[in-house]
């Protein structure tokens, strides 16, 4: 169940495969089911709502153009749309224009505490935080790399986090 919408995950994903072999009418209850779910998501990362919204248009843009290459065994169909719509807001906030602050410090005191922080980290969990939130894969598919259950991959990186957070606090 995919507890975002409400709605079975197998639900969407038959809707995400037909859509991929041009069902437009599955596309766009695919479209009504996910798009709350997207522009949440999408504004959680770039913290502006129509922004948000303009960027969630076109990674369902993107979803539509790409959902022949949905595949029900690589994942849930909102997970595999929601981790598009992460890495282009991911993308859209790191190519925007850096603003220059009277006192830059902080922003050097806060890089550099990440950087700390990435480096108390144990090997395992900077390569699962890494390749699940710069190169967007998913437990599945960091576990099937590293050679490990999915079960530890999470753990992984619920320490990882819970270590960040403690040393950004």
């Amino acid at each position: 169940m995919n507890s975002a919408q409400g709605f079975p995950s197998d639900d969407t994903a038959r809707l995400l495969v037909a859509a991929g072999r041009g069902d437009v009418h599955a596309f766009g209850q695919f479209y009504d089911r996910v798009v709350g779910t997207i522009v949440e998501c999408v504004h959680a990362v770039v913290g502006d709502p129509v922004r948000a919204e303009k960027i969630a248009h076109e990674v369902l843009v993107e979803v539509w153009a790409t959902a022949g290459s949905y595949s029900p065994d690589r994942g849930d169909a909102v997970s595999w749309t929601v981790r598009l719509a992460q890495r282009r807001a991911t993308e859209q906030v790191a190519s925007a224009p850096e603003v220059e602050y009277a006192d830059t410090a902080p922003v050097r005191q806060d890089r550099g505490r990440v950087a700390d922080g990435l480096t108390r980290l144990t090997r395992s969990q900077r390569e699962v935080f890494l390749r699940v939130h710069r190169q967007g894969q998913t437990y599945r598919e960091v576990g099937k790399a590293m050679g490990v259950s999915v079960v530890a991959v999470r753990a992984l990186a619920r320490d990882a986090v819970a270590l960040l957070r403690d040393v950004l606090a």
